[in-house]
């Protein structure tokens, strides 16, 4: 921008401002040409209320509207062009068809230059909400990067301020503004209705074409309609007028227009998955998916997208298909992981008769629990064996269903051998004889005693077998004279087959001559 131009533009900026502030803008009804640059705003720039009555606040401080006004510097127009600026306005609407001097043909400048010298300012115009604070915030992001005049920031916020107390209060608020998107289903309409007015959705095939009512929205209900008649690929176009409790029909919204898309929530649209059962592996489950549409299969990435949840653990998982591109709804599928049979290790027991706990060795997933099938030999005491007598019994080993796992059993046969006998006594009483006497056990069958006068068990062994319940046994027809060694050890019968315990330690007599 060039020093004469700046100096031109404060010059300028000076005059109009104090032609606002001398204006005195209240709240009243619009005249013919801010109507028309409101309904431009909403209709033909897609701009909502708020955001037009931001626009409109600064093109009043500006020019009052008047597409012909002059102002210092040879600023022109509605938003007072200058210099560059004054120049492509000149040339462009005389490219287009357009007067530089009419209100349409500034408008149309207007809308070219946002977008083409302005996108920022374009798409902040278009972010705003659609409320009293919206329209301050336009006003003054609008006064602030796209006018920029002097004393910028105090001069925005002035400007947002009449947005909100003039244009909002007399156009904004009150106006019916409706916004239309894809559905799955067809096109979609949303608008700002008021619960005691009742309303009509107006259609039309071309821009130029007749509106048709194509429903009537009942007062009280929410403001939407889904247009589900409308033929996919084509593009539609659609107002919004109320009608008050009295039957008369107020202000019409601004027009959209929306073009329906093919849905993958049509009947037409077929998703299959590639699998649809899983068993738990700890890592995600993603089955493959072929979605066709009136038998074309679709591509993914261009067509449409797949995400997953819930697809690693076991239960239910759901695949997400979005449609992408040309297409839009969606679908959900669900697809199963079952548990997994988990893998449960026990290690062999081998028991002796004894006093404590004895432990499993196993391992699971799940919590590890004990049953014993003969409580009579041993019972699970703080999920351990406690031996109650020598014998056999079957130990069922369980580990219990956790989140990703079945409850998984297994048995084992747990075989109690007899205690190992103590010898509590051992004497000659006479020559060639002695007692043998030892701790007695309850629960036994016999006790086999073994006794020699050699120096091992190698050579020379003698063998008594006696009764179960006995505690003592003499011998007779022992060498007199000589060292005799005894052991012994218990048994039990289990099956027909006697099952021993350890022999005992080696008691020593010295016999009698």
């Amino acid at each position: 921008m060039s020093k004469i131009f700046r100096t031109c533009r404060v010059c300028v900026l000076v005059f109009l401002t104090a032609f606002c502030l001398m204006s005195g803008i209240k709240a009243q009804a619009a005249t013919a040409n801010e109507k028309t640059a409101f309904a431009f705003f909403t209709d033909t720039m897609g701009l909502s209320p708020a955001a037009a009555c931001g626009v409109m606040s600064n093109i009043k401080c500006e020019s009052g509207f008047s597409p012909t006004i002059s102002g210092m510097g040879g600023a022109y127009g509605i938003c007072q062009w200058t210099g560059l600026r004054k120049s492509r306005l000149q040339s462009w609407c005389a490219g287009k068809g357009y007067s530089a001097s009419s209100l349409k043909g500034q408008l149309h400048y207007l809308q070219y230059e946002l977008k083409t010298y302005f996108p920022r300012v374009n798409n902040y115009l278009k972010s705003v909400s659609n409320t009293s604070a919206g329209a301050y915030n336009a006003a003054f992001y609008f006064c602030y990067y796209f006018e920029a005049p002097f004393n910028t920031y105090s001069t925005s916020v002035y400007r947002g301020k009449q947005a909100q107390s003039t244009y909002w209060k007399s156009l904004g608020a009150s106006s019916t503004y409706v916004t239309a998107e894809v559905a799955g289903n067809g096109i979609r309409l949303n608008w700002n209705g008021r619960s005691e007015n009742t309303y009509q959705v107006n259609r039309a095939d071309s821009s130029g074409g007749s509106y048709t009512v194509i429903a009537t929205i009942a007062a009280g209900a929410k403001s939407t309609y889904t247009d589900k008649n409308a033929a996919v690929g084509k593009k539609y176009y659609y107002y919004i007028q109320p009608v008050s409790s009295g039957g008369k029909l107020l202000g019409k919204s601004n027009k959209v227009s929306c073009s329906a898309k093919p849905s993958l929530e049509d009947e037409a649209c077929s998703i299959v998955l590639s699998k649809t059962e899983y068993i738990y592996s700890g890592k995600a489950c993603r089955p493959a998916v072929k979605v066709t549409y009136n038998g074309s299969v679709l591509k993914s990435g261009t067509h449409y997208t797949v995400s997953y949840s819930n697809n690693k653990n076991a239960g239910t998982a759901t695949l997400r298909v979005v449609g992408k591109g040309r297409y839009c709804g969606s679908q959900k599928l669900d697809y199963t992981i079952q548990k997994a049979n988990q893998n449960l290790k026990v290690s062999p027991i081998h028991a002796v008769m004894k006093t404590g706990l004895v432990s499993v060795k196993a391992s699971a997933k799940g919590k590890i629990t004990l049953r014993s099938e003969d409580c009579s030999v041993a019972v699970i005491k703080k999920g351990k064996l406690s031996l109650k007598k020598p014998g056999i019994t079957r130990i069922t080993v369980t580990a219990s269903a956790t989140k990703n796992y079945n409850a998984v059993s297994k048995s084992i046969v747990l075989t109690v051998t007899p205690a190992r006998p103590v010898i509590s006594g051992g004497s000659s009483f006479a020559s060639g004889k002695a007692v043998l006497k030892w701790r007695k056990e309850n629960g036994l069958d016999g006790y086999q005693i073994q006794y020699t006068a050699a120096s091992k068990f190698s050579s020379g062994v003698s063998s008594v077998t006696v009764s179960g319940d006995t505690a003592s046994c003499i011998f007779e027809g022992l060498p007199g004279g000589k060292t005799c060694r005894f052991r012994i050890r218990s048994y039990i019968i289990l099956n027909n087959k006697k099952v021993y315990s350890q022999w005992s330690k080696i008691k020593t007599v010295k016999l009698k001559k």
